[in-house]
């Protein structure tokens, strides 16, 4: 049996999946570009009557048939990030409609309390306002935000997309959801009426407006085509203008090369300077002279009269050299304008395989030919530019070229003036050398294209492609939405007409349903009735019970409760209360200020003015109270006030509690003393450890002062040094409050001053600059740190600046979260020698491998920027230890 009901619900849930994924390919036929979301989305309607008729196990279904039509549309494999983009996106949109089908299937659910049969007006309105209007927020608010994070749908269409969903998954729902109920829902003899009388005027409704809608929509696209063709033909056109007037401009320059005897730098500059001006597509224009190599060397003489150390160059191997060993060259001899072009000059264009071809194909035709696109030799980035040859044949033979330079982007300018990147996308193709140029705009990018054309650009003998697409949002934003709203009008007049449909033929169903409720409902009432009664009686047990409890837990803790009523003044002791101050129950709680006089006088006042704050502020609060010593011997009570407010009468009062504590205080106290003495005792230790080791240092640096080999001396003043170290440590921790725990930044800053003073350095001559984080260490792993810094300073001040060298070392100490701890030596002085490396057999780096060990830690060492040496200490911090 349990078999069977499996094997039933995963063929309903193949059934569902299979007949949403063909509703939903069929229904994108009525997207409006770019097709995310549809005017009218029937499988809406069809997963919320699944969800209906066979419950929500069936959400399954729905998520894989809606999976399968966002695959199916719109994957894109072109890259693994845009596989995984799209297989997201999907999975999104799937779980929208699968949570949106649950949903409506409850909220309409939720108020029928029987069969649904659609018969009334106010239950057709539950079932347009619950599992249409409001349950189909679900989808459009996951898909589009899904759409909008994946770059899929760009921001001014979110709104508009996201009400076209929500409309469409709400027609959807309240057209195609009676539809399929008709096949399924109960009671089967009403629903098998409709199929009819419903159905077939529903049908032919939205057949009609389908029909209308397809057609306008066809007709509104045709119209966004034609648009966007006009507009990339005037593109290419107004590019095509660029071209001629740049190529005009050059023979302009020609021209004025032949009409002159000689033309100076200056005359160059002046006349093209004008030409410039108006033509802000190109970058510059130049004169290039055609020399032989047994003219090179007055030519340069010539050329060095107005730039002193011109020099004819190439770039054979990325680095400028002196051109030799062509029998022509093409030095830059003229440039304009000057400023940003100085490193042209002098460059000789033939050199370059790219330019050289060109002069060629310039030279053979006499007329103006294009380079493919390269690197200019005066830009400062890699963006590739296009050169412009115009040949020159000078009156008394010479040869020339007039050079024009241009930046794709600067043709691109006049075309894309006023034009959203966001909506078309430009990109400038070298046919010849299968290459792309230059790119505007992401619009349209691939994959993503609306409308896509490739139009041909011809300039100086070569052919360039301009290829333009237009994005989902070029269309959106033209087109008029007629079609739209056809579809929506004639749908949703569709939809009320089902549903007036269904309220016609349901109305004997209704009064019959009316009954059975009202039957049920008094039936129901008498249970809970009865239910309330018994649960009355229980509650009444149970709080008799509760109280007693109550009284019992009081009396074993010593602790005791009351209440102040403030409107009235009266208040109310629990039984313990009575107990812990010795007074009859019988009598009731004493007025407020009978009980003040039991207490300690100093006491009186803090509980009066508590009570009175509590009251005002409904703040809570606890302190101690004493009693009065007058009366036998003195006790400690923990007092707790708070005030509440009677839900039922409005009125405020104060409770409160007290829990003899005599002991505990006591306890407490003795505590404390105890605590203190032990400190006093620490302070002590670390005062004469710290003592012991300056006297150890005093004789350290005695016996160095008697020794008369350098090297020896040397030692012990270094271990003094380190004994010096340790004791700063001691030092430190008898100046804190915290006897176990250094704080690293006051250490550091105590040991580098002494160290100044210990090397005799001039502080104007080497500075130590700190920036440290608040770090604290426990003794043991403070004292072989602050050894390890001490090591790295002084190997720093002692051998980084030879005088007279000045410099600085900084020392950086970092707290990561990660519960490490790095610190950082680096001074900007000589650097150290390769000998002098971490793995050196010198005594002052064997001890800091060894001290790095017992930290647990590593240590790199690196070279400074620019010069000086940086040793990098990096160690776990304990987990009982603490970073401040």
């Amino acid at each position: 049996m349990v078999s069977s009901r499996k094997s039933v619900l995963w063929l309903a849930t193949a059934g569902v999946a299979l007949g949403y994924f063909a509703l939903g390919r069929v229904s994108l036929l009525l997207a409006i570009p770019p097709g995310y979301a549809t005017a009218v989305w029937p499988p809406a309607g069809l997963a919320l009557a699944a969800i209906l008729l066979g419950g929500g196990r069936l959400w399954a279904g729905v998520w894989l048939g809606s999976f399968g039509v966002n695959v199916a549309t719109s994957f894109d494999g072109s890259t693994a990030a845009a596989a995984a983009a799209s297989l997201l996106v999907a999975v999104a949109i799937a779980s929208g409609a699968a949570i949106q089908a649950v949903v409506g299937a409850r909220l309409v659910r939720r108020r029928s309390t029987g069969e649904l049969t659609l018969a009334t007006d106010a239950e057709v309105i539950r079932f347009l306002l619950h599992g249409g209007l409001l349950a189909c927020l679900c989808s459009p608010c996951i898909g589009v935000g899904a759409l909008w994070l994946a770059g899929l749908v760009h921001e001014e269409q979110v709104l508009y997309s996201w009400v076209t969903w929500w409309v469409g998954d709400a027609i959807g729902a309240f057209t195609v959801a009676p539809l399929v109920l008709m096949w399924g829902a109960r009671p089967l003899d009403l629903w098998r009426q409709r199929r009819a009388s419903v159905g077939v005027p529903l049908v032919a409704a939205l057949v009609v407006v389908v029909a209308a809608f397809v057609y306008g929509a066809a007709a509104e696209l045709s119209a966004i085509r034609s648009d966007f063709e006009r507009r990339s033909e005037a593109m290419v056109a107004a590019i095509d203008r660029e071209f001629a007037d740049a190529a005009a401009d050059l023979l302009s320059v020609a021209a004025f090369f032949q009409a002159s005897d000689e033309v100076t730098a200056a005359e160059f500059a002046t006349f093209v300077g004008h030409l410039l001006r108006g033509r802000p597509g190109l970058r510059s224009l130049s004169w290039v002279p055609e020399v032989v190599a047994d003219e090179l060397p007055a030519f340069i003489a010539r050329a060095r009269r107005d730039v002193p150390r011109f020099l004819v160059w190439e770039e054979p191997h990325g680095m400028p050299v002196a051109a030799d060993g062509r029998p022509r060259v093409h030095p830059v001899l003229f440039i304009a304008p000057i400023d940003g072009n100085e490193a042209a000059l002098g460059f000789d264009i033939g050199s370059e395989p790219i330019r050289a071809a060109a002069i060629e194909r310039a030279r053979a035709g006499g007329q103006l030919a294009a380079t493919a696109p390269l690197r200019l030799v005066q830009a400062t980035d890699e963006r590739p530019g296009l050169l412009l040859l115009q040949p020159v044949v000078l009156p008394g033979g010479a040869r020339g070229m007039v050079n024009g330079v241009l930046r794709h982007e600067d043709l691109l300018r006049p075309a894309v003036t006023g034009i959203d990147p966001a909506e078309l996308r430009l990109a400038v193709r070298d046919q010849d050398a299968d290459r792309s140029v230059f790119a505007f705009g992401t619009g349209g990018e691939v994959g993503r294209a609306e409308f896509a054309v490739s139009l041909p650009l011809h300039a100086g003998g070569r052919t360039f492609v301009l290829d333009i697409s237009a994005s989902r949002l070029f269309v959106e934003r033209r087109r008029p939405l007629q079609s739209w709203a056809v579809l929506v009008g004639g749908v949703l007049f569709a939809g009320l007409l089902g549903m007036v449909l269904l309220v016609v033929t349901g109305r004997t169903a209704v009064v019959e349903a009316r009954v059975r409720a009202r039957t049920a409902d008094l039936r129901d009432a008498n249970d809970k009735l009865a239910l309330a009664v018994a649960q009355h009686q229980c509650s009444e047990s149970m709080l008799r019970s509760s109280q007693d409890e109550l009284e019992a837990a009081q009396q074993q803790a010593r602790l005791g409760s009351w209440k102040l009523d403030l409107e009235r003044g009266v208040g109310t002791w629990s039984t313990q209360m009575f107990r812990m101050f010795g007074l009859p129950a019988e009598a009731g709680a004493p007025p407020f200020a009978r009980f003040l006089t039991s207490l300690h006088p100093d006491d009186r006042d803090l509980c009066r003015d508590t009570a009175r704050r509590v009251a005002e502020t409904g703040v809570a609060a606890a302190h101690d109270l004493r009693t009065d010593p007058a009366s036998g011997p003195m006790r400690v009570f923990a007092a707790t006030v708070q005030r509440e407010i009677d839900p039922v009468t409005g009125v405020a009062r104060l409770t409160g509690t007290l829990q003899e504590v005599t002991a505990q205080r006591h306890a407490e106290a003795a505590v404390r003393t105890s605590l203190r003495e032990k400190e006093v005792l620490l302070q002590e230790i670390h005062h004469r450890v710290k003592n012991n080791l300056q006297v150890v240092t005093s004789l350290l640096s005695l016996q160095a002062a008697q020794i008369a080999v350098p090297e020896v001396a040397q030692q012990l003043r270094q271990s003094q040094h380190r004994v010096r170290t340790m004791a700063l440590i001691h030092e430190t921790l008898y100046r804190s409050g915290d006897l176990a725990r250094i704080d690293l930044s006051v250490h550091l800053r105590d040991l580098s001053a002494h160290l100044l003073r210990a090397h005799e350095i001039d502080r104007d001559r080497v500075r130590i600059d700190l920036d440290v984080a608040a770090v604290t260490l426990e003794l043991a792993r403070a004292v072989p740190f602050g050894l390890l810094i001490n090591e790295l300073l002084t190997n720093a001040l002692r051998h980084a600046f030879p005088a007279p060298r000045t410099g600085r070392v900084a020392i950086v100490l970092l707290a990561g979260p990660d519960d490490h701890c790095e610190v950082s030596v680096v001074d900007d002085g000589i650097g150290m020698p390769s000998a002098a490396a971490p793995g050196s057999r010198s005594l002052g780096l064997q001890l800091v491998q060894t001290l790095t060990r017992q930290l647990g830690g590593e240590l790199r060492q690196e070279r400074g920027n620019p010069t000086g040496t940086v040793f990098r200490l990096r160690f776990l911090l304990r987990q009982h230890e603490t970073v401040a």
